[in-house]
C-alpha cells in the first residue's frame, strides 16, 4: 500500500496533465471540429476565438502544470489540490446545468460522469499524499 500511495499522486497528475495537453492541442489545431462535436454554435466568430482561448489556454496551462507537478515532488500537493478544486467546480457547474436547468445531452452527461470520477480519483490522490506526509514524520506509524 505504501508504494501505491507514493506513486499514485504523481501518476494521477501525469495522466491528467497529458489528457489536458492533448485536448488543448486538439482545440488548437481543429477548433471548429471540436466545438461542433460539443454542439457549440456561435453567431459571431469572435466567440470562437474566446472559446479557443479558454480551451487551449486554460486547459493547456493546467496540463503543463499537472505534468510539472507530477515531475516535481514539492509541487504535488498544489497540483492535486488544483485538480480537485477544478474538477469539483466543473462537476458542480455541469451538474447545475443537468439537474437544475435540465440542459443536457449524452456528451454533457458523459463529461459530468468523467468529472465526478476524476474528482473522486483526486480525493484519493490527496489521501495518498496525506498518508505519505504522516509516514515521513513518524516512521513507526
Amino acid at each position: 500500500m505504501r508504494a501505491l500511495s507514493r506513486i499514485y499522486p504523481g501518476l494521477y497528475l501525469a495522466v491528467n496533465g497529458a489528457l489536458f495537453c492533448v485536448l488543448s492541442w486538439m482545440f488548437l489545431v481543429e477548433p471548429l471540429v471540436w466545438f461542433d462535436r460539443l454542439q457549440v454554435n456561435l453567431v459571431d466568430t469572435a466567440g470562437y476565438a474566446e472559446l479557443k482561448t479558454m480551451y487551449v489556454g486554460v486547459m493547456g496551462g493546467l496540463g503543463v502544470f499537472f505534468v510539472l507537478a507530477a515531475l516535481i515532488e514539492s509541487w504535488r500537493l498544489a497540483g492535486v489540490s488544483l485538480a480537485v478544486i477544478s474538477y469539483a467546480a466543473l462537476a458542480a457547474v455541469r451538474g447545475w446545468g443537468i439537474f437544475l436547468d435540465q440542459i443536457y445531452n449524452d456528451l454533457i452527461y458523459q463529461l459530468f460522469i468523467i468529472e465526478v470520477v476524476d474528482l473522486l480519483a483526486g480525493v484519493l490522490a490527496l489521501y495518498c499524499l496525506s498518508l505519505e506526509s504522516r509516514q515521513s514524520r513518524n516512521p513507526y506509524f
